[in-house]
């Protein structure tokens, strides 16, 4: 799809677990950072010496992927197994390692830096994800996030235009990295955000013109398809940022992992 991508944002509620049991997918609650310009580096020198506090208190059950945009929002994305999580406090190992004060005063300069933030659950459909074979292990930090909202009632089309998509990229050989997710509660709820990832903004616009001179008039026909189940689309871009998060070794498990 033309300008595919990922827009991250909402607020925690509770949902029947039905929705979350299922092995095709991902949970993850994201945060939506938004920082004045000016201070913009404060923050983000905050946040690193606040991961590398972390790091050195052998803090390990703390897991997050932090991206940023152009319009000086981050994106901080953590990975849960189910609703339940959401009951458990998130800075409990730092301050139980740490100290509760030596936690205040290491993260404490961090939110001072912030000046809105809001909260929402995705769900990645990693059955609807995409990576070619020449792609596997590459490091790739460029962003390019869209939100589709799509009419109400569609949801069985939606299903079936996805198959659609990923049978053309995989006989059309597309070169890309591409990941979906579905909003589940809060303003964000039944969007599809997707987000294509490229090694930077140059290598993003070569793939996409190479992507619709293969999909030739079948891509142009299913594009147009889609057009008419979206009510509106909304795209940034921006960069994963690496320095900017608390992860696991190695540094990237999984492609799901590293989308964020």
């Amino acid at each position: 799809m033309k300008n595919v991508s990922l827009l991250l944002a909402a607020l925690f509620l509770l949902v029947s677990s039905k929705i979350y049991s299922q092995s095709d997918s991902q949970l993850y609650t994201v945060r939506t950072i938004t920082v004045e310009p000016a201070k913009a580096m404060t923050f983000e020198k905050c946040l690193k010496k606040a991961n590398e506090t972390f790091k050195e208190a052998d803090v390990n059950g703390i897991v997050y992927y932090t991206s940023s945009n152009t319009n000086y929002e981050y994106y901080v994305a953590v990975p849960i197994d189910n609703m339940a999580e959401l009951d458990k406090r998130f800075w409990t190992e730092a301050i139980s390692k740490m100290g509760e004060e030596k936690f205040e005063d290491t993260f404490d300069p961090v939110t001072e830096n912030i000046l809105e933030t809001e909260v929402e659950i995705y769900r990645n459909r990693l059955d609807w994800d995409y990576e070619h074979p020449s792609l596997k292990d590459q490091k790739l930090t460029y962003r390019k996030w869209t939100t589709y909202q799509f009419k109400q009632g569609t949801k069985e089309q939606v299903e079936e235009l996805m198959k659609e998509w990923l049978t053309l990229f995989k006989e059309k050989d597309i070169v890309r990295r591409q990941s979906f997710y579905v909003g589940l509660i809060g303003p964000k709820y039944g969007t599809m955000v997707s987000v294509l990832s490229a090694k930077d903004r140059t290598t993003f616009s070569k793939n996409e013109a190479e992507f619709w001179d293969k999909v030739g008039e079948e891509g142009e026909a299913l594009w147009d398809k889609t057009k008419e189940l979206v009510v509106k689309i909304e795209s940034k871009e921006g960069r994963f940022r690496e320095e900017l998060s608390l992860m696991p070794s190695p540094v990237e498990e999984t492609i799901t992992a590293e989308n964020k």
